[in-house]
Protein backbone atom coordinates (compact mmCIF):
# COMPACT_ATOMS: atom_id res chain seq x y z
CA UNK A 1 0.00 0.00 0.00
CA UNK A 2 1.24 3.49 -0.83
CA UNK A 3 1.30 6.19 1.86
CA UNK A 4 0.62 9.78 0.87
CA UNK A 5 1.25 12.76 3.14
CA UNK A 6 -1.05 15.72 2.58
CA UNK A 7 -0.28 19.11 4.17
CA UNK A 8 -3.02 21.71 4.20
CA UNK A 9 -2.75 24.95 6.17
CA UNK A 10 -0.07 23.51 8.43
CA UNK A 11 -1.98 20.30 9.28
CA UNK A 12 -0.54 16.97 8.22
CA UNK A 13 -2.77 14.04 7.38
CA UNK A 14 -1.45 10.61 6.46
CA UNK A 15 -3.63 8.91 3.87
CA UNK A 16 -3.36 5.18 3.30
CA UNK A 17 -1.78 4.40 6.66
CA UNK A 18 0.04 1.08 6.55
CA UNK A 19 -0.10 0.51 10.33
CA UNK A 20 -2.86 -1.99 11.25
CA UNK A 21 -5.58 -0.68 13.54
CA UNK A 22 -5.73 -2.26 17.00
CA UNK A 23 -8.78 -4.10 18.33
CA UNK A 24 -10.85 -2.36 21.00
CA UNK A 25 -11.26 -3.68 24.53
CA UNK A 26 -12.19 -2.06 27.85
CA UNK A 27 -12.55 -3.75 31.25
CA UNK A 28 -12.90 -7.14 29.60
CA UNK A 29 -15.54 -6.06 27.10
CA UNK A 30 -15.21 -5.97 23.34
CA UNK A 31 -17.55 -5.64 20.37
CA UNK A 32 -19.23 -8.95 19.73
CA UNK A 33 -19.09 -10.02 23.39
CA UNK A 34 -22.04 -12.39 23.89
CA UNK A 35 -24.73 -11.10 26.25
CA UNK A 36 -24.84 -14.38 28.21
CA UNK A 37 -21.06 -14.27 28.74
CA UNK A 38 -21.19 -10.65 29.95
CA UNK A 39 -23.96 -11.59 32.39
CA UNK A 40 -22.16 -14.74 33.61
CA UNK A 41 -18.97 -12.69 34.20
CA UNK A 42 -21.01 -10.05 36.13
CA UNK A 43 -19.86 -7.29 33.75
CA UNK A 44 -23.37 -5.85 33.31
CA UNK A 45 -26.23 -4.70 35.51
CA UNK A 46 -29.64 -3.02 35.20
CA UNK A 47 -30.54 -4.74 31.93
CA UNK A 48 -33.80 -4.15 30.09
CA UNK A 49 -35.25 -4.75 26.66
CA UNK A 50 -36.31 -7.86 24.83
CA UNK A 51 -34.21 -10.94 24.20
CA UNK A 52 -31.83 -10.21 21.35
CA UNK A 53 -31.94 -6.41 21.95
CA UNK A 54 -30.82 -5.88 25.56
CA UNK A 55 -29.53 -2.61 27.02
CA UNK A 56 -27.43 -2.74 30.18
CA UNK A 57 -25.02 -0.73 32.30
CA UNK A 58 -21.39 -1.68 32.79
CA UNK A 59 -20.52 -2.62 36.36
CA UNK A 60 -17.52 -1.18 38.16
CA UNK A 61 -16.39 2.09 39.64
CA UNK A 62 -15.06 5.34 38.21
CA UNK A 63 -13.07 5.36 35.00
CA UNK A 64 -9.78 7.31 35.17
CA UNK A 65 -11.08 9.23 38.20
CA UNK A 66 -13.57 11.19 36.06
CA UNK A 67 -17.26 11.98 36.54
CA UNK A 68 -19.24 9.71 34.20
CA UNK A 69 -22.85 8.97 33.67
CA UNK A 70 -23.71 5.28 33.38
CA UNK A 71 -21.68 3.44 30.74
CA UNK A 72 -24.43 1.88 28.62
CA UNK A 73 -24.01 -1.25 26.53
CA UNK A 74 -26.36 -2.34 23.76
CA UNK A 75 -26.50 -6.00 22.74
CA UNK A 76 -28.02 -6.71 19.32
CA UNK A 77 -28.76 -10.29 18.34
CA UNK A 78 -27.16 -11.33 21.63
CA UNK A 79 -23.79 -9.60 21.02
CA UNK A 80 -22.34 -6.29 22.21
CA UNK A 81 -22.83 -3.75 19.45
CA UNK A 82 -22.65 -0.25 21.02
CA UNK A 83 -20.91 1.36 24.01
CA UNK A 84 -22.21 4.78 25.05
CA UNK A 85 -21.28 7.01 28.01
CA UNK A 86 -21.72 10.60 29.11
CA UNK A 87 -18.91 12.53 30.79
CA UNK A 88 -19.18 15.78 32.75
CA UNK A 89 -18.51 18.77 30.51
CA UNK A 90 -15.68 19.98 32.73
CA UNK A 91 -13.91 16.64 32.29
CA UNK A 92 -13.66 16.76 28.47
CA UNK A 93 -9.92 17.45 28.37
CA UNK A 94 -9.17 14.95 31.13
CA UNK A 95 -11.36 12.40 29.29
CA UNK A 96 -9.38 12.89 26.09
CA UNK A 97 -6.12 12.57 28.03
CA UNK A 98 -7.33 9.35 29.70
CA UNK A 99 -8.34 7.87 26.34
CA UNK A 100 -4.99 8.87 24.82
CA UNK A 101 -3.17 7.20 27.73
CA UNK A 102 -5.19 4.00 27.25
CA UNK A 103 -5.38 3.86 23.43
CA UNK A 104 -2.64 6.15 22.12
CA UNK A 105 -2.99 9.40 20.25
CA UNK A 106 -6.30 10.08 18.46
CA UNK A 107 -6.39 9.51 14.71
CA UNK A 108 -8.56 12.55 13.92
CA UNK A 109 -10.45 15.58 15.19
CA UNK A 110 -13.65 16.87 13.62
CA UNK A 111 -16.14 19.65 14.00
CA UNK A 112 -19.78 19.86 13.01
CA UNK A 113 -21.98 22.96 12.80
CA UNK A 114 -25.42 22.34 14.28
CA UNK A 115 -28.54 24.53 14.35
CA UNK A 116 -30.02 24.36 17.84
CA UNK A 117 -33.36 25.31 19.32
CA UNK A 118 -31.47 27.61 21.68
CA UNK A 119 -30.41 29.96 18.95
CA UNK A 120 -27.67 30.30 16.37
CA UNK A 121 -25.43 27.58 15.05
CA UNK A 122 -23.23 25.79 17.58
CA UNK A 123 -20.07 23.78 16.98
CA UNK A 124 -19.71 20.21 18.18
CA UNK A 125 -16.15 18.97 18.55
CA UNK A 126 -15.12 15.33 18.11
CA UNK A 127 -11.87 13.58 19.04
CA UNK A 128 -11.55 10.20 17.29
CA UNK A 129 -9.62 7.00 18.03
CA UNK A 130 -9.53 4.43 15.22
CA UNK A 131 -9.89 0.69 15.86
CA UNK A 132 -10.33 -2.34 13.63
CA UNK A 133 -14.01 -2.47 14.66
CA UNK A 134 -14.77 1.22 14.09
CA UNK A 135 -14.24 4.62 15.68
CA UNK A 136 -14.38 5.57 19.34
CA UNK A 137 -15.56 9.19 19.42
CA UNK A 138 -15.38 11.64 22.32
CA UNK A 139 -17.78 14.40 21.37
CA UNK A 140 -18.58 17.71 23.03
CA UNK A 141 -22.16 18.69 22.31
CA UNK A 142 -22.94 22.41 22.52
CA UNK A 143 -26.46 23.40 23.56
CA UNK A 144 -26.34 27.17 23.58
CA UNK A 145 -23.79 29.42 25.20
CA UNK A 146 -23.72 27.91 28.68
CA UNK A 147 -24.76 24.29 28.19
CA UNK A 148 -22.73 21.42 26.87
CA UNK A 149 -22.28 17.70 27.41
CA UNK A 150 -19.67 15.25 26.29
CA UNK A 151 -20.34 11.73 25.13
CA UNK A 152 -18.21 8.74 24.19
CA UNK A 153 -19.66 6.38 21.60
CA UNK A 154 -18.14 3.21 20.14
CA UNK A 155 -18.49 2.35 17.36
CA UNK A 156 -19.48 5.77 16.13
CA UNK A 157 -22.11 6.02 13.42
CA UNK A 158 -22.39 9.52 12.02
CA UNK A 159 -25.89 10.96 12.34
CA UNK A 160 -27.59 12.28 9.25
CA UNK A 161 -27.29 16.01 9.01
CA UNK A 162 -24.48 18.52 8.49
CA UNK A 163 -21.21 17.15 7.22
CA UNK A 164 -18.43 16.59 9.72
CA UNK A 165 -15.02 17.78 8.65
CA UNK A 166 -11.75 16.18 9.71
CA UNK A 167 -8.86 18.37 10.69
CA UNK A 168 -6.02 15.85 10.56
CA UNK A 169 -3.90 13.90 13.00
CA UNK A 170 -3.35 15.24 16.49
Amino acid sequence: MRTVLIAVAGVSLVVGCTKPKPSFSFRGIYLGLPYREAAARHLITKCYGSEGEERCELTGGPVAGLTWGPIKLTFSDGKLSIIDAMIAKDDLIQGAQALAKAYGEPCDTRTAAIDTTYGPMEINTQVVWCFAEGELVLEKYAYGLEHSDSRITFPYIAPSGPAISGSGDL
